[in-house]
């Protein structure tokens, strides 16, 4: 089961390698499934013969597969070739650790001596790629050549600069949003902005926890750490009104009104790179039986059932900048 494990986040997870054909990849499920059957029933004589079937055709196709990437034309052709290979060699492995298939497949096929040429030769490729890449500039050019280096380290460790240029590339593809400018007033006096700015923070980090280009940093640590903002957050909330309704039994309600206005700031340019107001009406209700209230209980409530609606607002702008 590991061997499968591992060979599907070959294929499926890293963004360099066009996703496997179907058919390869339900040939590493098959002889998964068709290994743990033997397992559990050594004596299993169907899945026996399927194993021996299925390995067979595996090969064949995974060969015809190499043979066509190195002809194609298409990019990175050693790596390719090389991640092909290594499958092959860890769907033999998946047979070899198993007593039981191994016992019907005896001498399972390794393909070392293919996989270390498709090795030296892919990690220069990537090399090469990535720092075209690099020198090319920009976010997205920055990101491939940051999933180059990765790649190219994962194959041979510390091969020449590598791990400083892939901090390089990581460095210029990712995109820090500067977020703590967070304003309000009502009945002429300004409002605390702490429960809606450090929530929202929370779930704009949250929303972009899997995406490692993509960070929200207060002042406190751009300072701290020296950091450099591809864009700033500003949110102000203006308009603010209430109006009170007649009490239903001992129910107080109170419309809350207002508009949130967000700007998103390019902190080299100091252009504003985005503008939206976004209009809001609250119903705030006390069930308390008292008739008071004040401005800051009426805006947190009113800000906090915005979030949502913020939230997708700067998720729009910042993913259709970087795609």
């Amino acid at each position: 089961m590991r061997y499968l494990f591992i060979f599907l986040i070959i294929f499926m997870s890293f963004p360099l390698v066009a996703k496997q054909k179907p058919q390869l990849t339900e040939y590493a499920k098959r002889i998964n499934e068709l290994v743990y059957q033997l397992s559990c029933d050594a004596s299993d004589k169907k899945a026996a013969k399927n194993l021996q079937k299925t390995y067979s055709e595996a090969l064949s196709a995974y060969r015809n597969e190499v043979v066509r990437v190195k002809s194609s034309g298409e990019s990175l052709p050693w790596t390719k070739t090389y991640d092909l290979l290594d499958a092959m060699n860890r769907l033999s492995e998946e047979i070899m650790y198993n007593s039981a298939a191994n016992h019907i497949i005896c001498e399972p096929e390794f393909f070392d001596l293919e996989l270390d040429e498709a090795r030296a030769n892919a990690v220069h490729e990537l090399y090469d790629a990535g720092t075209n890449a690099l020198n090319q500039g920009g976010i997205k050019q920055s990101r491939y050549a940051w999933q180059c280096f990765s790649k190219a380290g994962k194959i041979v460790p510390k091969f020449r600069d590598t791990e400083q240029k892939l901090q390089m590339a990581y460095e210029k593809a990712t995109s820090r949003i500067l977020f703590d400018q967070v304003t309000a007033y009502g009945n002429g006096k300004s409002l605390n902005c702490t429960r809606i700015s450090e929530t929202l923070l929370s779930v704009l980090q949250m929303k972009y926890l899997k995406d490692q280009f993509v960070q929200f940093n207060t002042s406190n640590e751009i300072v701290t750490r020296k950091l450099q903002p591809t864009w700033k957050i500003e949110l102000s909330f203006v308009d603010l009104g209430s109006e009170s309704s007649a009490p239903i039994g001992n129910i107080q309600v109170v419309y809350v009104n207002g508009v949130a206005e967000l700007k998103i700031i390019d902190t080299n340019t100091e252009k504003q790179m985005f503008y939206k107001r976004i209009p809001n009406q609250y119903v705030w209700k006390n069930y308390s039986g008292r008739e008071y209230w004040d401005s800051q209980t009426l805006f947190d409530a009113f800000s906090l059932n915005m979030v949502n609606q913020i939230q997708e607002a700067i998720s729009d702008f910042i993913n259709k900048s970087l795609n």
